[in-house]
């Protein structure tokens, strides 16, 4: 059984995607994701009208009681490190305080975690006019007190010579 120490405090993951939808019933739909790179047609730089990055933290219980910061989400475009983020945000530490207080805990057995359960605070955020300088990566980052933890990461590449883009009549 892993000790306490070698359980993560938080971590996550990201949907990219073209739209983020909330349905009425509370549903929240991905619209065109991307799986683990994204082809750019033409040159960079490259702008999409708009991108979605449905964000997810899944923090200790144990720990939420000593959230005394807010903690920043950092989006790294291609050429970008955690200094020099275009994008970032940040969860305020009340609103994860509250969070952990009314909303039920993943369980452990769900979490894949045999001692510790976890709760999930959500971001989903719409960029408008996203450009990409050059292809890469795009990274999300959260910081956490002195750590960076990995949330997820999207390679963005030229598509080849000759390929033709979604939607185009290929010739046999």
């Amino acid at each position: 059984m892993p000790s306490k120490n070698s359980e993560p405090k938080i971590f996550g993951f990201t949907v990219f995607c073209d739209d983020i939808r909330t349905e009425a019933d509370g549903k929240i739909s991905y619209i065109g994701s991307y799986p683990s790179d994204m082809i750019i047609h033409g040159e960079f730089p490259a702008i999409l009208p708009k991108f979605g990055f449905g964000i997810k933290l899944l923090i200790r219980t144990d720990v939420a009681s000593k959230i005394k910061s807010n903690v920043p989400i950092k989006i790294l475009m291609p050429g970008e490190d955690i200094t020099s983020s275009s994008i970032s945000f940040e969860f305020p530490s009340e609103e994860l305080m509250s969070q952990a207080n009314k909303s039920s805990p993943v369980s452990a057995k769900e979490s894949g975690n045999d001692s510790h359960p976890y709760f999930q605070v959500n971001a989903n955020l719409i960029v408008n006019s996203l450009s990409f300088k050059q292809a890469g990566r795009v990274c999300v980052r959260a910081v956490f007190g002195n750590e960076v933890v990995k949330l997820g990461s999207l390679g963005v590449q030229k598509a080849p010579t000759g390929v033709p883009e979604s939607g185009d009549a290929v010739q046999t």
